[in-house]
């Protein structure tokens, strides 16, 4: 999970600090908090209807790497 979440934060670092520092702090917390958000409802619904995977899992790990890049 670690390796997972941690490839984005490697491969977008630096261009989530060129996209940091041309956007509006505001409008890019809110645009990454509103993906992890995404990205826990949708953990939450795959969790209450018994269909997650561990693909299902590492995959929004990755998501959540990338939102943690920028």
């Amino acid at each position: 999970m670690a390796f997972v979440s941690g490839i984005p934060v490697w491969l977008f670092m630096l261009y989530g600090g060129v996209v940091a520092d041309r956007m509006s702090r505001r409008k890019l917390l809110i645009m990454t908090q509103s993906l992890m958000m995404g990205l826990a409802l949708i953990l939450a619904a795959l969790a209450f209807l018994h269909w997650v995977q561990p693909w299902h899992v590492l995959c929004l790990a990755f998501g959540l790497g990338v939102a943690n890049a920028f």
